[in-house]
């Protein structure tokens, strides 16, 4: 539900129709594997159907899906590309960590609370997201009187690619936008992509449901 706020903005200055993805094992869509860029952007491909054009917007994972599409090696011609909060460097440590996540059980927890505070947390809106919203709740799930979240654990440990390569064999033009408090990519490390990368200052909006894939 992260670009619902989005929406009337782009239905007053947009003059195509605007596709909001549920990429596999998130939200609504089914858990199943295997995950990874070239998925995900083979999963988008498939959605918009052979030989169209889009401009694509994404973040953290978005954004790196839409860098992959922009390749042009899956039949969507890609107009331009707007990618903000992709990680750009991972350490060897941070790579150890996710790998386990490949094969990681579900982590149930006892109240809808405990859950949804983990789904804020996970996906970087702890602290934006009113967390009895329909937007919070939408992450988690009940079974049997216990709640986990929505997304498959194993999502993580299919998607750290390195980003470079995966910029470098894009063929649209690429804007990376950072915000003034980005934890996923600095300024520098955009410029180590990008040399006019677009700073912008973070905003709060209300996260968005969307078809499943």
């Amino acid at each position: 539900m992260f670009w619902n706020a989005l929406r009337p903005f782009v239905a007053r200055g947009w003059p195509g129709r605007c596709v909001v993805p549920d990429l596999r094992g998130h939200g609504r869509s089914r858990h199943r594997a295997p995950y990874g860029y070239g998925t995900y952007a083979a999963d988008i491909a498939d959605l918009l159907g052979p030989e169209q054009e889009a401009v694509l917007v994404g973040h953290s994972l978005g954004g790196a899906v839409s860098l992959t599409l922009a390749s042009g090696w899956f039949g969507v011609t890609v107009r331009r590309v707007v990618a903000f909060g992709v990680k750009v460097i991972w350490t060897e440590e941070e790579t150890r960590a996710a790998r386990p996540t490949r094969n990681a059980p579900v982590r149930w927890f006892e109240t809808r609370a405990e859950a949804i505070e983990r789904y804020l947390k996970i996906s970087g809106q702890f602290g934006l997201v009113d967390p009895t919203s329909p937007a919070a709740a939408s992450g988690v799930r009940e079974e049997s009187g216990r709640f986990r979240l929505a997304a498959d654990p194993r999502i993580s440990g299919g998607t750290m690619p390195e980003i470079a390569a995966i910029h470098a064999a894009a063929v649209a033009p690429v804007t990376l936008a950072v915000s003034a408090n980005d934890r996923m990519m600095t300024v520098a490390e955009a410029r180590g992509l990008d040399r006019m990368p677009s700073p912008s200052k973070a905003s709060a909006t209300t996260p968005i449901s969307s078809g499943p894939i």
